[in-house]
C-alpha cells in the first residue's frame, strides 16, 4: 500500500519498496482494453507521482521474455526515487 505525504491512502500496489520511493505494478494484458480501466489508472499513476513515488509497470510477458529489462527499468526508478528521498525526505 502507498501512501500520500499527508497519509492519505492513494493505492493498493503489487510492489513497494519504502526506501527508494518507488512502487510497482504488474500488469494484466485485460486492464487496458477498458478506457475506464485506462484512464484510471493514469489518474491514480499521476496521483503517485505526485505524492513523491516513483512508479514502474510490466506485464508478465515482459518478466517471462525480457526479464533484463524490466529489472533495469526497475533499478532505473530506484536511482530516481533516491533523489526524491534527498529532496522530499524518506517515504511515509
Amino acid at each position: 500500500m502507498s501512501l500520500a505525504d499527508d497519509g492519505r491512502i492513494i493505492a493498493r500496489v503489487d510492489f513497494y519498496w519504502k526506501r527508494f520511493r518507488t512502487v510497482a505494478e504488474a500488469d494484466g494484458e485485460l486492464k487496458y482494453d477498458n478506457p475506464f480501466e485506462a484512464t484510471y489508472q493514469l489518474r491514480r499513476d499521476a496521483e503517485l507521482r505526485d505524492a513523491g513515488f516513483e512508479v514502474v509497470h510490466f506485464g508478465w510477458t515482459d518478466v517471462f521474455f525480457t526479464p533484463m529489462q524490466v529489472a533495469e527499468s526497475i533499478q532505473a526508478a530506484f536511482t530516481r526515487g533516491r533523489q526524491l528521498v534527498t529532496e522530499r525526505g524518506p517515504a511515509p
